[in-house]
């Protein structure tokens, strides 16, 4: 991330955009292989981090004017029967406060993290 990623309004909200879209798809992936595995895969994950080949990858799947209201697209790991857990997004925005979004039931996950909302004062 560079200056000229945070440079004005629009700017900011595209790479948040990013940010938020790469957690989506490396979030999922890493919930699909159980509560144990960042304990037993903390190496793979790391030089997956360090990998510009697995980075590439990444970025081509993150589309700079949409989400997909299909979770799927993120991963499978919500398609199994057991539905229980939440998720909690906090954005910081300077001088204005945060942006909240949390959502309890797994389905539902894909709610809409609208980065749009420092403009009204959140």
């Amino acid at each position: 991330m560079t200056a000229a990623d945070r440079k004005d309004v629009n700017s900011s909200v595209l790479t948040y955009h990013r940010i938020v879209e790469a957690f989506k798809l490396l979030m999922l992936q890493g919930a699909s292989r159980g509560r144990g595995f960042l304990g037993r895969q903390r190496d793979q994950i790391v030089r997956n981090m360090t990998n510009p080949a697995f980075g590439e990858s990444l970025r081509h799947r993150i589309y700079d004017n949409r989400t997909f209201d299909d979770y799927k697209y993120y991963g499978d790991f919500y398609s199994s029967t057991n539905t229980g857990g939440t998720a909690h997004m906090s954005v910081y925005f300077p001088g204005r406060g945060c942006g909240r979004r949390h959502q309890h039931d797994k389905p539902l996950l894909w709610f809409k993290v609208s980065l749009y909302t420092h403009r009204y004062h959140l």
